[in-house]
């Protein structure tokens, strides 16, 4: 599939790790995708290569740390854990 392969958006290579249907509503088809690296509305941008729209997306994790139930403009604190394996993939 072209999003996993790649689509050029502001001369750079972007792409998603993996999507995968999840399930066909009134409101449209639902997808869960995994990024491994983002650029400014990166989905958007890919869909619309397609000529489609992009009508909710929804963050589920960050870093590999879930959210939970974070609405927006909320935050929660990090676990030592969660600061450990950030530090990890972050090289500190």
């Amino acid at each position: 599939m072209e999003l996993v392969r790649g689509i050029p958006v502001d001369g750079k290579n972007a792409f998603m790790k993996q999507i995968n249907y999840l399930r066909n509503t009134v409101e449209g088809q639902w997808y869960r995708i995994i990024l491994t690296q983002g650029m400014k509305r990166q989905i958007k941008r890919m869909i619309q290569h397609f000529d489609a729209k992009v009508k909710k997306i929804f963050r589920v994790s960050f870093a590999g740390i879930p959210l939970g139930h974070i609405n927006p403009g909320q935050y929660r604190n990090l676990s030592p854990f969660e600061i450990k394996t950030l530090k990890k993939i972050s090289g500190q």
